[in-house]
């Protein structure tokens, strides 16, 4: 704790230390420290210190005797200057691997829903994902519920590229028939890190179909899909599936709402295309036509769009 000036972080360090281990350094909540962190006075921070063995060694480099450890920890500070930094929240400072795990172990408190964090996307470049689902209600569990909105869900803040849904009018199979489907869960997916990459769970997906009469719902299994209209509003247009998902906890938090009979509340809804704001998709088809999906505005209304338009494309997926 310092007293009486903010302090930023110099780094930490382990003396002392043989050969044959390692050690990693992260605050509490496993979030990584990092030069010019905030240490803001009259507060205080605790440290995860963990020793191993590396991995990068052979048998006769570890000791042949039990070894008594004598190890010295040090945290330097100095005064916090224009360059100090906040310390990263755990949604933004965590693994994706401490995160996925977190999840699947149902230890999930130390995030927010609207948490957000950037990644870089290779040639679209750098981009926001947040969180926008955490909870998982009984609906969730009825069969033929998509689980899109059901657990934990990460999205897009701002919208990655535009592209046609489809290079012909036509709206015929749904979402599960649309070039951009194949598109997002091959080009896009694969511009992903990695590591993120590796933690992105199947989501079973349902959605509407058009005007064409004697279809059913259409189930798909994504690794990313795009938001249904009910996810974002809550109400919605002609969509057959709109009884089969839920608001995102996001949406559902700011109380986004559009549509008949209600009092319009789109800001929650407006997502930005470089610095201003545009029009994105939405995997629900028209009820009226056989050539039409629903778009966002770039007000955070909504409309319909013919499918060989081309719109603002802002995803989402699960990690598991």
């Amino acid at each position: 704790m310092i007293d009486s000036i903010d302090s930023k972080l110099n780094g930490a360090t382990i003396t002392t230390l043989p050969e044959y281990l390692n050690y990693t350094v992260t605050y509490s909540d496993g979030v990584e420290l990092a030069p010019n962190h905030q240490l803001l006075h009259n507060t205080t921070e605790k440290y995860k210190v963990r020793i191993e063995y590396r991995t990068d060694i052979n048998a006769n480099q570890l000791p042949a005797s039990n070894q008594t450890l004598s190890l010295q920890f040090t945290v330097t500070y100095r005064q916090a200057t224009d360059d100090s930094i906040e310390k990263l929240t755990p949604f933004a400072g965590h693994s994706w691997e401490t995160m996925a795990s977190n999840v699947r172990s149902g230890n999930t408190s130390m995030y927010s829903v609207g948490d957000t964090r950037k990644i870089d996307m290779g040639s679209y470049g750098t981009h926001t994902i947040r969180i926008a689902n955490m909870s998982t209600p009984s609906e969730c569990n009825a069969n033929d519920f998509s689980q899109t909105a059901c657990g934990f869900v990460l999205e897009f803040e701002d919208i990655i590229t535009t592209r046609q849904m489809n290079s012909t009018a036509t709206s015929e199979g749904g979402w599960p028939a649309t070039e951009l489907r194949t598109y997002l869960n091959n080009d896009i997916y694969n511009l992903l890190p990695s590591d993120l990459r590796n933690k992105i769970i199947n989501t079973t997906v349902v959605s509407g179909h058009n005007i064409t009469s004697g279809q059913t719902n259409f189930v798909s299994t994504d690794k990313i899909y795009l938001l249904n209209m009910k996810e974002i509003y809550n109400t919605t247009g002609y969509d057959s599936a709109q009884a089969s998902t839920r608001q995102l906890d996001y949406y559902n938090n700011l109380e986004v709402t559009y549509g008949s009979g209600t009092t319009n509340n789109t800001e929650g809804a407006i997502k930005k295309y470089n610095t201003y704001g545009s029009s994105w998709w939405t995997r629900t088809a028209s009820g009226s036509y056989t050539t039409h999906f629903y778009v966002v505005t770039s007000t955070g209304g909504n409309t319909i769009s013919q499918a060989h338009y081309s719109s603002g494309v802002s995803p989402a997926f699960r990690i598991g």
